[in-house]
Parts: structure tokens; sequence; C-alpha cells
């Protein structure tokens, strides 16, 4: 009976069994639990995980992590947290992920503790200068951790500060002073703390950035670019825009051993008050200074060839400039708006327009061959000038409108005078022409182009030109005619009214037709002997 009951226990046990598995779900397994494993290692090494983490750090629960730390040089490892250290290898530690967890792994210099962690401090005392330190730096240099310390520097007489490293390095930010004689540090780590000194007033050369050909392509920060600078010997070009803006930087010398002075380079220099060029320059390009709006005088020096277009524009305080003989081409605005000024020395072989209207004083060197169309048109102040001996040529309306220049004298070796040259020279009252001349351009009547039309003023005339041309001086009063003239033209001198005594020299040979026609004015003539012809009409009218 007993033996019965058991067997339909069990029976039962079973079905029920049976139907409870009947009414569950095939294949269903529970979803495996992830927790984000976080890595942190400090300064002075790294670590390493085995098996490696995912991108997003989801570990599965019970992994078990294995971390590995390599010091730098001369480190060890400080401390772990969050992970279990390994005894006595400090460098490993495991984890077996049961919760969302984050890594942590310091590291030490060998030797010390982290309780006390010390940093070694140095300081290099300066030229020109005295540092001192609070708190004051202990015999080995060695400083606790977060210790703020203070620099102070005492610059010897006629230096200041010129940079600072190791300490106070935020001041080499713009709009920080740099030049501060007191800067700060917090000790973090082993640091090396300078400063350089400068002369006052002196710019810091070691701004300058200047490629393997030598070329200077600009400074690393302008507004530290202050006082006068002396560009290095290794320099052998200034590119375009070096010095662009550099409004502090107030004198420069520019060595021999640059040749070439970019576009913009000295753009908009404001506080430049004075240039040296060197002697091996040999073109400033356009705008180069332009804007330069303290610049007094300039030199261009002989090696120069070409002066761009605008390379002094806008120097408005310009007085005097003095330009070289090898300059070969001056472009027109290359000195526009420049309106002071009034001193010009120049020595290149053919004078360009300069567009130098304030000019008072004017001196041409005798590497001078030509003066250029328009060279010193309307230069109303100009009061004086010195044509030398190495003049062939004087260009159309060279010296028109120059109101102010009240006597002229044409050197022998000028041979050929444009048209319009002295035109409206209203101030002119005594002319020589030397004995060279030989070609006076426009000698039409009608043309109002007479190199010296308008010159209402001029009552003397020493001439010693081989051929005496008509030059339309209607004011004269005397004329004197040298010994080295030979012919005089047709009509030179027709219907000068006012002219009353004429000398003419012991070698001209022929008055030409209507020579001195309607010279009302004259009483008295005397023919050399060497005169042989005498064209028709030559005196008529001299009553």
């Amino acid at each position: 009976m007993k033996r019965r009951y058991i067997l339909l226990l069990s029976a039962l046990v079973l079905f029920t069994g049976a139907v409870i598995m009947t009414g569950c779900p095939a294949h269903v397994q529970p979803q495996t639990q992830k927790y984000k494993v976080t890595l942190n290692s400090g300064k002075h090494g790294s670590v390493t995980v085995n098996p490696a983490l995912p991108e997003d750090g989801m570990v599965e629960a019970h992994t078990w992590l294995s971390f590995t730390a390599q010091p730098d040089e001369g480190y060890e490892v400080d401390t772990w947290t969050g992970a279990n250290r390994n005894y006595p290898d400090n460098t490993t530690a495991t984890l077996t992920v049961m919760a969302d967890t984050t890594v942590s792994v310091t590291f030490k210099r060998i030797g010390y503790s982290s309780e006390k962690q010390k940093y070694k401090v140095t300081l290099v005392q300066p030229e020109h200068g005295t540092v001192t330190v609070k708190p004051a730096l202990s015999e080995d240099g060695m400083i606790p951790q977060h210790t703020r310390l203070t620099f102070t520097v005492t610059p010897e007489p006629g230096w200041k500060v010129n940079k600072w490293t190791g300490a106070g390095i935020w001041q080499d930010k713009i709009g920080y002073d740099v030049e501060n004689n007191e800067v700060h540090l917090s000790v973090t780590e082993d640091v090396i703390v300078s400063v350089t000194m400068i002369e006052e007033g002196k710019a810091d050369a070691s701004l300058l950035k200047i490629d393997s050909t030598g070329r200077l392509t600009g400074v690393t920060n302008k507004y530290r670019l202050k006082g006068s600078l002396a560009l290095p010997n290794t320099v052998t070009a200034i590119g375009s825009e070096a010095f662009a803006d550099c409004t502090d930087l107030t004198s420069v010398i520019i060595p021999d051993s640059v040749t070439s002075i970019g576009y913009n380079a000295f753009y908009l220099c404001t506080g430049l008050t004075g240039v040296t060029i060197g002697n091996n320059v040999t073109e400033i390009d356009e705008s180069a200074f332009s804007g330069c709006h303290n610049l007094t005088s300039i030199t261009v020096p002989d090696s120069v060839t070409k002066i761009g277009n605008f390379a002094f524009s806008g120097c408005k305080s310009l007085t005097s400039v003095t330009i070289g003989k090898g300059v070969t081409k001056i472009d027109m605005s290359a000195f526009s708006r420049c309106n002071k000024i009034e001193t010009l020395n120049i020595n290149c072989k053919t004078v360009p327009y300069l567009g130098m209207t304030s000019l008072k004083e004017l001196t041409l060197d005798d590497n001078v061959n030509e003066i250029g169309e328009q060279a010193f048109y309307s230069c109303t102040d100009l009061t004086n000038v010195t044509i030398p001996n190495s003049v062939t040529k004087i260009g159309n309306k060279a010296f028109q409108g120059c109101t102010g220049l009240t006597d002229v004298i044409i050197p022998d070796s000028v041979t050929e005078i444009g048209k319009a040259a002295f035109k409206d020279c209203s101030n002119i009252t005594g002319l020589t022409i030397g004995k060279g001349l030989t070609t006076i351009h426009d000698e039409d009547y009608y043309s109002n182009e007479f190199p010296f039309d308008g010159c209402n003023k001029i009552e003397k005339l020493n001439i010693n030109c081989k051929t005496v041309p008509r030059l339309n001086i209607k004011s004269l009063k005397e004329v004197i005619i040298g010994d080295n003239a030979a012919i005089i033209n047709g009509y030179s001198f027709s219907n000068y009214t006012s002219l009353t005594n004429i000398t003419i020299g012991n070698n001209v040979t022929t008055i030409s037709d209507n020579a001195f026609s309607g010279c009302t004015g004259l009483t008295d003539v005397i023919i050399p002997d060497s005169v042989t012809e005498i064209g028709a009409s030559a005196f008529a009218s001299c009553t």
C-alpha cells in the first residue's frame, strides 16, 4: 500500500511539471548585464588594459580585467584607484567588473614620496640684470608641489626685460605686458626659469622669422617689436608685408647683406622715423614704405636700380630725399602724397617725374644726364636750380610752372631743350644758354610750346650755342651772343620791341632772314668782321 502511494505521488509531480513546462516560451535566455569602465592615467606615464576596452567602455559583468602601467623614465607608479594593485609589482592591477568603475593611476619621481612630491626649479641669471626669488630656492632647487614662487629682476641701467621663459608664460599672449619685472610660478613640474634683457629703445631681433634662404618673412609678434631694430647680417631679403603694421618700430638699419625690400614690407609702420638702407639693395618694391607717416628723411643708395609704385606714398612727414646714381626706374607715384619734401638730392642718370611740388632746394649731381619730362613740373617753391655739366638734355615741361625760379644757367653740356621746358616760369629775369645747345623743340611760332614761353620777366640773355635759335622771349632788353656762335637763325629775335642792346660774337658768320626784324628799340648795332652773310630783312623795321 505504501509503495502504491509513492508511485502515485511521483506520477502526479511529473504530470504537474509537464503542464508547467508546456506553458513557458521556448529558448528565452536572461540578458547579460554590462557596466562602464573608465580609464584615467596621470602625467609621466601610460596604461594598457587586457582585454582591451571597447570604444564605449561597456564591459560585461564578471569580466576580469588586467591593467599594466608604463611609467616614463625616472618615474614609478604612485597610486591605483578603482582596481586592485598587485603586490609587490605596483605596475599592474586587476578588476572584476561588478559596477560602473573609474580606474586611475598616478606616477611619481623615483625616490620621492607622493605625500611630499617635489620638483626641481632651476634659475638662470641674466646678463645685465639680477633675479631674486621669494621664497628663496633651496640649494638643491627641490621645491614642494604647488609652491607659489615670485621672481623679480632688477635690470642694469639702460636695460629692460625682454622676455621671461618658464615663469609667467601667460604673458606671451597678446594683450599682456611681457616686459614685467616681476612674474610668478606655481610649481607643478621640473622647470628652468630665465629672463632675457634688451637695451632700452632696442627692438628684439629674436622675434624675426627668417627662412633657410635668409629671407625675412615676418615677425612672431608685431606688438612686441618696439624701438630701433638692426637686422642681422643673415638676412638677404625682406619679404612682402614682413613688418606691415609694426606701429611701435621707430627705426631700422638694413644691412648690406639685403638685396631687396618687398611689397608692403614696412606698410603703415607709423612709428618709423628713420631708415638706413644697405648698400646692396637693388630694388624697393611697390608700397614698401607706404603710410610711414613719421618718416622724415630717406637716402636711396647707389645700388638701387628700381623704386616701385607708391614705394613712399603717404610719408607725409618726409622732408628730405636723396636718390643715388644707380636708379634707372622710379614709378611716377613713388612719392605721391608726400607734401612736405623740401630738399632733394638726386644723382640718377635720368631724373623722372617725382611729383614733389613742395620742393625748395634741388641738387642735381654729376651723374645726371637727362632731366626727364615734367620732372619738376609746377614746383612753385623751387627758387634755385644748378644744372650740372653732365646734363645733355632737358625734357619737355621739365621745369614748367616753377614760378619761384629767378635765374637759370644752362651749361655747355646741354644739347637739347624740350618744348615748354621752362614755360610759365614767370619770375626768371636772367638766362644763360651754353655753347652746346643744338636742338630747341617745337619752334612753331604758333605752338605756345617754346621752352621759355610765359617767362615774361627775362630781360637779359647770354647765349653761346653754335646756332642761335628762335626762343620767343619777347621781354628781352639785352642779348649777348658769345664767340662760339656761328649762325643767328631766321626770326630768332624778330619783333623783340623791348630789345635795346645786342652784342654779336666775333665768330658769327651768318645773320639769317628777319633775325632782328621789327626790333624797334635798337639804336646801335655792331656787326663783327666775321659776318659774311646777312639775310633778307635781317634788320627790317628797326626804326
